[in-house]
């Protein structure tokens, strides 16, 4: 039997970033369980506080953790 793949989309942003990554994760583990595993292929795609859209590992980075990613900061010199 082929596996329905499932694009899981999270994060974003808004103030509701953090809630995004929550609802994720209760997808995700819906979607793993036991009784699903052979039904389900997820696909997470991430969408940073910026707007910059993530996929392969930092996506699923995100859902094991629960917490977002940490944007890099610029350095900036002051003249």
């Amino acid at each position: 039997m082929t596996n329905l793949r499932v694009g899981l989309l999270f994060g974003g942003c808004s103030g509701e970033h953090e809630v995004s990554i929550s609802s994720a994760r209760a997808i995700a583990r819906a979607l793993t369980t036991e009784q699903n595993t052979d039904k389900y292929e997820i696909l997470p795609f991430y969408i940073q506080k910026d707007g910059r859209w993530l996929a392969g590992d930092a996506p699923q980075q995100v859902l094991e953790s629960g917490t977002p990613l940490q944007l890099p900061t610029t350095l900036t010199t002051t003249i």
